[in-house]
């Protein structure tokens, strides 16, 4: 039976909730295509505000040179409109790495924290704190904030094995 009753929800209220989704998904080891879906979707309204404010996301680096911006963003854009669209190419295929959502993950989840400047959500801090485990690379070029400085410090020594998903899970229920 039909409610009258709406929710009222803003363009970064929608992004989290999507993202918070997309996580789950992803410890739950569902399909990388409906992850990449939710992340995508959340990162482009993230992308959007970030534009209107002047910061730089993924989607819009300041080093991509003029001459392959195009290229650079049907690249990220390719995936998203596969699993959507099938108006001008319904015998299409697709080669698809289910780790480029990871990476999409931890954008927006950088973005939605410097849009915000709230604390991260108990998902997004599970999520990059096992970002950080599966890609150490990455570690140096986050940004400074509250996850870098007081969060992954005290969570390095704990044994933590980023291929444990039944353990994240346990984490995710936990904390959320």
């Amino acid at each position: 039976m039909p409610t009258n009753t709406f929710e009222h929800l803003t363009k970064l209220d929608v992004a989290k909730l999507q993202l918070r989704d997309a996580i789950m998904l992803l410890f739950h080891e569902r399909s990388a295509v409906a992850i990449h879906t939710l992340t995508a979707a959340a990162h482009k309204i993230l992308d959007d505000i970030a534009q209107q404010k002047g910061m730089h996301t993924i989607r819009s680096l300041p080093y991509i040179r003029e001459e392959n911006k195009k290229t650079w963003s049907a690249l990220l854009n390719e995936p998203q409109n596969f699993f959507k669209h099938a108006d001008r190419d319904p015998e299409a295929s697709l080669d698809f790495h289910p780790e480029f959502p990871h990476f999409f993950l931890f954008d927006a989840i950088q973005t939605y924290q410097e849009l915000t400047q709230e604390p991260l959500f108990p998902e997004a801090r599970i999520y990059l704190f096992w970002f950080l485990h599966k890609y150490p690379e990455f570690i140096e070029y986050l940004e400074e904030t509250e996850f870098k400085s007081n969060i992954l410090p005290g969570l390095r020594n704990v044994g933590f094995d980023h291929n444990n998903f039944r353990m994240i899970r346990l984490m995710l229920q936990r904390w959320t």
